[in-house]
């Protein structure tokens, strides 16, 4: 199995076409390969999607489904990582060691707390985190991740 890391700038390529949503596809389609996304992610696709919506990117139909089938596939496809005390204590001390924003700090947080769960779990460690923001991705290097960002991939 493949284990990958989701940070919302990447998942969003599944549900919004844009640089990068052809290789975000074919990971999220592999039957072989694990998602791992943060409950966070549900606040900040969301944004994302009305964000959208306010910038007349997409109609009110388009958000609809897409919100829809995030939502679904957040309940049937994903491993989900809980935001509890722990999570946000450690994100409060990654946030100042890698001058991050809170939900990035939150986002690398749940990335480490599945690897760790992976160590426990099975012999293999590998877990790759996939972002397409660029301060994110330095400090998922910093702490140890190998990381997979989708907009150098060509579409």
């Amino acid at each position: 199995m493949n284990y990958f890391y989701f940070d919302s700038s990447a998942l969003v390529k599944r549900y919004y076409k844009e640089l990068g949503t052809g290789f975000v596809m074919e990971l999220c389609q592999k039957e072989d390969n694990i998602i791992a996304v943060s409950d966070i992610a549900i606040a900040e696709l969301g944004s994302t999607f009305a964000r959208l919506l306010r910038e007349e990117n997409i109609t009110e139909d388009k958000y609809t489904v897409i919100l829809d089938n995030f939502i679904n596939d957040y309940f049937e496809e994903y491993f989900k990582v809980a935001i509890n005390f722990d999570i946000l204590i450690s994100a409060t001390h990654l946030a100042k060691k890698n001058s991050l924003r809170a939900y990035d700090a939150i986002q690398l947080v749940c990335a480490v707390n599945v690897r760790e769960t992976i160590k426990l779990g099975e012999s293999r460690s590998d877990i790759f985190f996939v972002v397409a923001d660029d301060a994110l991705e330095k400090a998922a290097n910093v702490e140890g991740f190998k990381t997979i960002n989708p907009n150098t991939y060509e579409e």
